[in-house]
């Protein structure tokens, strides 16, 4: 999957890890998930921002979702800010 996104058209980058947890646990208990997606896009060159709920290392946005605050972060929305969005089930 790292490898297909890495094709993608300059704009699409940099792609946003929505709930992909700490660096800890992306390279820990969910190392393949690293080494799929992760891994393939930073070797070429396409780093990815990782958001989740805790601050931690490997965290690069805090943010909730639960909260209205946070749902229209950054200005645009979300949404509209990031071309790539990979939602992470962990």
């Amino acid at each position: 999957m790292g490898e297909m996104i890495s094709t993608f058209p300059s704009a699409a980058f940099p792609p946003i890890d929505l709930g992909g947890s700490t660096g800890v646990y992306r390279m820990g208990e969910q190392a393949f998930i690293n080494s799929e997606i992760f891994t393939p896009l930073a070797r070429s060159g396409h780093p990815v921002i990782h958001a989740d709920l805790k601050a931690a290392v490997g965290v690069d946005v805090v943010i909730d979702f639960t909260r209205k605050i946070d749902r229209s972060w950054p200005r645009p929305p979300l949404s509209a800010a990031f071309s790539v969005q990979i939602f992470s089930n962990t």
